[in-house]
């Protein structure tokens, strides 16, 4: 497990955030959803290969992560040598957590992947263009 992927880990069981970490099986589904959903072919959601609706910069987004409009969980997704995904009861969850850790790129999303969010190490935010 890489250093980020580890971090997120501490940082929930420390300040009581809820997560499930979205095993392997889960994990390659919700990338393949990702891709014919989004149109990428990458084996992580890789910020190149989308067309970006929207872009905008925002140091403080992670702020408003309670404030999407979730269609099931929010799901927070990192690439950290490897793809890590994880699922969170609520937004303020994922708020809380993401107040709690170091800045790094991730993605946030939701179970029914009806919208799909990169931030990046700029502090730019890209809305992803659903196909």
């Amino acid at each position: 497990m890489g250093f980020i992927a580890k971090e997120i880990e501490e940082e929930s069981k420390i300040n009581n955030i809820s997560i499930k970490k979205i095993e392997n099986t889960d994990k390659s589904r919700i990338i393949e959803s990702i891709n014919k959903k989004f149109g990428s072919n990458a084996q992580f959601p890789d910020p190149t290969g989308f067309d970006f609706s929207k872009k905008a910069h925002s140091t403080k987004f992670w702020k408003q992560a309670s404030n999407l409009h979730y269609s099931g969980n929010p799901v927070l997704g990192i690439y950290d040598h490897e793809s890590y995904f994880w699922s969170f009861k609520s937004g303020k969850e994922l708020e809380r957590l993401l107040s709690e850790t170091t800045g790094f790129p991730f993605w946030v999303t939701d179970e029914g992947l009806s919208f799909l969010i990169y931030f990046d190490d700029h502090d730019c935010v890209h809305e992803a263009k659903n196909l």
